[in-house]
């Protein structure tokens, strides 16, 4: 594989996007809006003794978590279980959606602006074709996922100071997390939607069909509200390396299938 030609198509993908927005940058702002917003409720009411749901609900998570909570009082307990555990698979909505909403437009939309069949008539290969453009959406979604991190981090730690009058965030749960998870969830995302979007017509159906890759997080997060599991530091390791495995098992499926004389025929 040519290396340069790869990332001239990522250059490429990632200058248009920066050029139209294409809606990411409003989603963009109001995710990290959201998560700026949400432990800010959370820290503030519990301070102010408005959590007493929060608390029931720490009561249900397995033992082994609660034995780490032993020291906290309840106030602690509430933000600890809040901000380290019941968000972090809501903030895995955000890599995902910045990954749906960009990939879905690395087909489909080049469909729509008549440009993709220009690059197909180019030297670059299938391989370098497919390669350049998860790139073009795996960078954008780790960078905004970094960039909520340390506005989640600096929230967290500010408004939660006079409570633990120390800083506790980032868990190494959410080091691995952003480091590692953020990462292998995106690309899944990413060759799950080029596969969509290198098959329908449009990029609006291309992006409806993709937004339904946030339900597993939407199961995890009932799963942690319900007490039945929780993103603890093994967990969340082991679902990274899964999904590497998966990534990888993944990209060679879509090298094999992909053809660009079948994807000049979705053009005509």
């Amino acid at each position: 594989m040519n290396w340069q030609r790869a990332f001239a198509v990522t250059r490429k993908d990632i200058k248009e996007v920066l050029s139209t927005g294409q809606s990411i940058w409003p989603m963009a702002i109001v995710s990290l809006i959201f998560i700026g917003l949400m432990p800010t409720v959370i820290i503030l009411s519990t301070r102010y003794g408005g959590a007493s749901e929060l608390t029931k609900m720490v009561e249900k998570f397995p033992p082994a978590l609660i034995q780490q909570l032993t020291h906290f009082n309840d106030a602690q307990k509430v933000i600890y279980f809040s901000t380290v555990y019941l968000l972090a698979p809501l903030f895995l909505i955000i890599p995902m959606m910045v990954s749906t909403m960009i990939s879905a437009n690395s087909f489909a939309g080049e469909k729509e602006r008549k440009t993709l069949e220009g690059i197909l008539y180019t030297p670059v290969t299938d391989t370098e074709l497919i390669f350049g453009k998860a790139m073009a959406s795996l960078i954008p979604a780790i960078g905004i996922s970094w960039a909520g991190f340390i506005i989640y981090s600096a929230v967290v730690n500010i408004l939660a100071y006079p409570v633990f009058n120390r800083l506790f965030f980032p868990t190494l749960n959410w080091w691995i997390m952003i480091l590692w998870l953020v990462p292998m969830l995106s690309f899944l995302v990413i060759g799950m939607v080029v596969i969509i979007s290198a098959r329908v017509r449009g990029y609006q159906e291309a992006n409806s069909i993709a937004g339904a890759v946030v339900l597993p997080i939407i199961l995890i997060t009932f799963g942690q509200v319900s007490g039945v599991m929780y993103l603890s530091t093994p967990i969340v390791f082991l679902m990274g390396l899964i999904l590497l495995i998966i990534d990888a098992l993944l990209l060679r499926f879509i090298v094999s299938i992909f053809h660009r004389d079948r994807l000049i025929e979705y053009i005509k």
